[in-house]
């Protein structure tokens, strides 16, 4: 299964956490789930997963670059408006 063929973000955010949910030792779908959650803008929640994928398997490199990737993204400026927020 190729997790990262995923286009549709939003949409395959329920498909991943049934993955986790039926194979918790996986920490590809963790990834995806986590990609997709940065994407959607849910940094707190997409910090969880990756949190407990890198917990599985701290040697893992694509865990420590999505971590990475949020910790950088948490330091920019955040302009709000009614209906969007920029970063």
């Amino acid at each position: 299964i190729a997790l990262a063929s995923f286009y549709d973000h939003y949409a395959s955010i329920p498909w991943l956490d049934r993955a986790i949910e039926r194979a918790p030792w996986w920490v590809e779908p963790r990834h995806a789930l986590g990609r997709s959650l940065m994407f959607d803008g849910d940094d707190a929640r997409a910090r969880d997963v990756l949190d407990a994928a890198y917990t599985l398997d701290p040697y893992n490199v694509i865990s420590v670059n999505y971590l990475r990737l949020l910790e950088e993204s948490e330091s920019y400026k955040s302009f709000e408006s009614e209906h969007f927020i920029w970063r």
